[in-house]
């Protein structure tokens, strides 16, 4: 998969690499430990907060049912 600047007059393809489930999980429980615990002055809607917990069991089931195979 690849992705299109726009920034640029000559649009250039620029290579996504593939990131792994357990990279992104990684990643997922960071931001997850970030908005419990936010900073001072820093808030985060409750619908938020579980959308990004249901996107990491997505990736956590995903991650489970591709070792089964």
């Amino acid at each position: 998969t690849a992705y299109t600047n726009n920034n640029e007059k000559n649009e250039e393809i620029v290579p996504i690499q593939p990131i792994s489930s357990m990279t992104a999980l990684s990643a997922l429980d960071n931001i997850l430990s970030f908005l419990t615990n936010p900073p001072d002055g820093f808030a985060v809607k409750l619908k938020n907060l579980m959308e990004i917990r249901s996107l990491r069991s997505q990736v956590m089931l995903h991650n489970f049912n591709s070792k089964k195979q």
